[in-house]
């Protein structure tokens, strides 16, 4: 008896379609990811410019108290104002999820000492939900900044 065997034939053509098609939709799918982490920087970079700005309006004035709220991205679990010596020459870090600091910057005009519990070293700021409030105020006679909550 003479056995029959199915046989399946793919031409080159198709195998190299399949591995460009594939390429392609690894290729788009790292383009977004690196997209997004693109976003996440120009947010956060975003949000220190305003605080920034509301700081040196606050500054300029004789006295005022300002309530805020920023966004910012989620991946950022917590902003905490820091003493500059212990951090270089930056006074505010962004901390994601995992307690690492992602980002830092520096805010001028503030009065760290003023801000920080006696005891600690650092006051910090927990983004609920992408926003964070923050009250920006300064009192008659001071020459720097506070932020509270």
């Amino acid at each position: 008896m003479e056995e029959k065997r199915g046989q399946m034939k793919v031409s080159f053509g198709m195998i190299f379609s399949i591995i460009l098609i594939i390429f392609f939709i690894a290729f788009a799918v790292y383009a977004i990811y690196k997209f997004l982490g693109v976003q996440s920087f120009a947010n956060t970079q975003q949000f220190t410019d305003n605080l920034q700005k509301d700081v040196d309006t606050i500054w300029s004035s004789a006295q005022a108290t300002q309530p805020e709220t920023y966004s910012l991205s989620t991946s950022i679990s917590e902003i905490c104002f820091t003493n500059p010596g212990s951090a270089g020459s930056d006074n505010l870090l962004l901390y994601d999820k995992s307690g690492v600091p992602k980002q830092s910057a520096s805010i001028k005009h503030l009065n760290i000492t003023a801000m920080i519990p006696a005891g600690q070293s650092e006051k910090c700021f927990n983004n609920a939900n992408g926003k964070v409030s923050l009250v920006i105020e300064k009192d008659f006679g001071e020459n720097l900044v506070r932020i509270t909550s």
